[in-house]
């Protein structure tokens, strides 16, 4: 690549950040009020009373102090006490969403060169469903940010493994990440295990494996100082994601609630297999017996749970999104003050608006396929399959929310990147018989996938 060819895509890259930001601050100006919807009145709850000098207090008995992870309840905290509120907090989003755009450049560039991270950010600066979250306030947007800069600690300028003091960041960030998501904790020992299948080197694996670990658990553990203090016992960062497990396996059938598939699952009784519900104020205790009944609810009933499974990669998977959920349900119509209601929005804009998020999530994915196949063998490609595994499966065991996979994202746009850098290039290496027959396999399960639920989409 000469000078030129690399100067064009820096330069380009500064532009796309500039139109993105300008993209998600006017969104912001014409939809950052509308009212809040589910778990956000809960953070907005909690960012209140945390300002207030109460600690995180919610209005629900469901919710304890421990519900939730910490990072965006206190976050909220933060951006009361310096007298703003959701909107406030919504703006500071756009700005992250924005340096991420920039911090996924240049994880790019360390992995495929400068014009496949152009490709791969610009897709991320401009995908609908990520630019939707920047005006709601949820957690996903921090938490890529934190997730994706602990990615790019991992590796050097020439997408070597990085040096200890990078993979101790790293270790630092995934600790911030897992305060925001508590999934990401349990990422840990994959990465270790990578660190040695791509070094092959015992030493290396626990020097940097063992800086990995000790930076994530220093920033959790003041974490779990409190808990300890608070409730005498251990929990998993949250209290929540044992009674996530219970319910997937004793409640209900896999649900997605941006296809609608949710009221009448949680009215069906409780399966006749199924565990009672654990009736219980020791958070301790019913965190451990909710996991125990999850897991013998597994051992028990594995083809049950194999089918599950398969039903929640499908949902997960879905080209549905909060997007398109708040437009179906005219939530852009609804602000703080209902009498202050904005205009419907346009037939034709609303539909123009749904196929735009279907469209760059099926154009992402059959990129990011090419890509996948086309790659050549490293750490890069090892990584990016592990990750990949790894959320697609812990998300398939529980619960397959689309928002869940916003993790995932970010991964599919670089290496969709990739193919856009050299599409002639990409296509030479997919020749091969092996690599052809895994590209369509993957992309007709794909078509598959999205055809089950497909109608959902326009329930009218």
């Amino acid at each position: 690549m000469t000078e030129t060819s690399e100067r064009a895509p820096r330069t380009g890259i500064l532009i796309v950040l500039a139109l993105s930001l300008a993209l998600k601050l006017v969104v912001l100006f014409l939809v950052g009020e509308i009212r809040p919807l589910l778990d956000e009145v809960r953070y907005l709850e909690a960012g209140a009373s945390i300002a207030a000098g109460e600690g995180i207090v919610y209005s629900v008995d469901t919710w304890d102090e421990f519900h939730a992870p910490p990072f965006y309840p206190y976050f909220l905290g933060l951006v009361h006490a310096l007298g703003g509120g959701a909107l406030a907090a919504k703006f500071v989003q756009v700005l992250v969403s924005t340096l991420s755009v920039w911090l996924l450049y240049l994880l790019g560039r360390r992995w495929f060169g400068h014009r496949a991270a152009f490709w791969g950010a610009a897709l991320c600066a401009f995908y609908p469903n990520l630019i939707a979250f920047t005006h709601y306030n949820w957690v996903e947007t921090f938490f890529l940010f934190w997730f994706y800069t602990a990615l790019l600690c991992l590796f050097e300028r020439q997408g070597g493994l990085g040096s200890r003091g990078r993979v101790l960041s790293a270790g630092l960030l995934l600790g911030v990440s897992s305060l925001c998501r508590a999934e990401v904790v349990y990422v840990l020992p994959l990465l270790v295990l990578w660190i040695y299948f791509v070094t092959r080197d015992l030493r290396t694996t626990l020097q940097r494996g063992g800086l990995l670990v000790t930076g994530c658990v220093a920033v959790l553990l003041p974490w779990q100082v409190h808990i300890q203090r608070e409730l005498g016992g251990f929990l998993p960062i949250t209290s929540a994601s044992a009674n996530v497990w219970y319910l997937s396996y004793n409640a209900f059938e896999p649900m997605n609630q941006d296809l609608g598939i949710t009221a009448d699952e949680f009215r069906k009784p409780y399966r006749k297999e199924a565990r009672p519900k654990v009736e219980s104020d020791d958070l301790i205790f019913r965190n451990q017996r909710e996991r125990e009944l999850a897991f013998e609810f597994i051992a028990e009933h594995p083809l049950l749970c194999a089918k599950r499974f398969v039903q929640r990669v499908v949902l997960l998977l879905n080209p549905t999104s909060f997007l398109i959920r708040h437009l179906r349900d005219d939530n852009y119509t609804r602000r703080f003050d209902e009498r202050a209601a904005r205009p419907q929005i346009p037939p034709r804009a609303e539909e123009a608006l749904v196929w735009s998020a279907l469209g760059s999530y099926a154009l992402l994915s059959v990129l990011a396929v090419l890509g996948l196949f086309a790659l050549p063998p490293g750490r890069p490609r090892s990584l990016i399959l592990l990750l990949l595994f790894y959320f697609i499966s812990i998300y398939a065991l529980t619960y397959a929310i689309s928002r869940y996979r916003l993790t995932i994202v970010p991964l599919l746009a670089l290496v969709a990147g990739y193919t856009l850098a050299d599409p002639r290039a990409c296509l030479a290496r997919l020749r091969s018989p092996a690599r052809a027959i895994g590209v369509v396999g993957v992309l007709v399960f794909l078509g598959l996938a999205w055809s089950v639920h497909f109608h959902r989409l326009w329930p009218n």
